[in-house]
Order: C-alpha cells, then structure tokens, then sequence
C-alpha cells in the first residue's frame, strides 16, 4: 500500500506502509498531518493511525503526560487505558464461567484492551488526544 502524505495542505511525500510507520515514529512524519491511500474517501489524520502503535516498538520516550488531557476524573497510577475507545479509569473484571478465567474490561466499550495509564504506549496515545 502506498501512503500519501500532506502537510499545511502540500503533499509532502508517498511512502509505502513499513516506510509511513518507521517515519511517524522517528518524528518526520507528525500526529496533526494528513494521509491517504487507494480506497480512503478522504484524507485522515496521522494521529489515526492507530496500528503502528500496536506494530511498532517505541525507542524514544514520549513527552511528558499533561494529565489535564486525560477524560473523567485525574488518573490514578494503577488506572488503565482503553486502546479501543479512550476511556481512562477503573476497568471492569469480566468472570468467564466455566473457564475459571478473568479479564478487565472497558466500562465504556466491553474491549478487554486495557493498558496501563503509566505505560509509555499510553502516555503517547494520550499525549496526541
């Protein structure tokens, strides 16, 4: 797939995808410019670009966590985020019957995605919100 990117409203360059998630992640490519591809009905915002987080290591460490960005209530060192939806707090303890099994789950979406606030995944996701 080739990534076409735009920056202030100029193309700034066509990158394939591993090429696209190695420069967002370095800093070239930044979280408010714009991207497309063959199939998209419009250009989308870098900071959408939500699978490089789950593909790609992290190897420099994020900007400080403004907590004033975090949604509902101050976040707590042992809340986690919702790589699904967003939410920040208390996750839910879902009981699986029969299996003897437990999973936290988002209040707000059921996703079992929680990671915790202090995370440097989850400080970055944040930092962009």
């Amino acid at each position: 797939m080739i990534v076409h990117v735009a920056r202030a409203g100029e193309i700034v360059g066509e990158f394939d995808e591993p090429t696209f998630q190695e420069k967002i992640f370095a800093g070239e490519i930044r979280p408010e410019d714009h991207y497309w591809a063959e199939g998209f009905a419009d250009w989308k915002s870098v900071s959408q670009y939500r699978i490089a987080a789950k593909t790609v290591r992290m190897s420099v460490a994020p900007p400080e966590l403004d907590r004033s960005q975090v949604r509902g209530d101050t976040a707590a060192p042992n809340d986690k985020l919702c790589a699904n939806c967003g939410y920040v707090g208390r996750p839910r303890t879902a009981v699986f019957s029969g299996l003897f099994s437990r999973a936290a789950t988002c209040p707000e979406c059921g996703g079992q995605n929680m990671i915790p606030v202090s995370s440097l995944v989850a400080q970055r996701f944040l930092a962009q919100q």
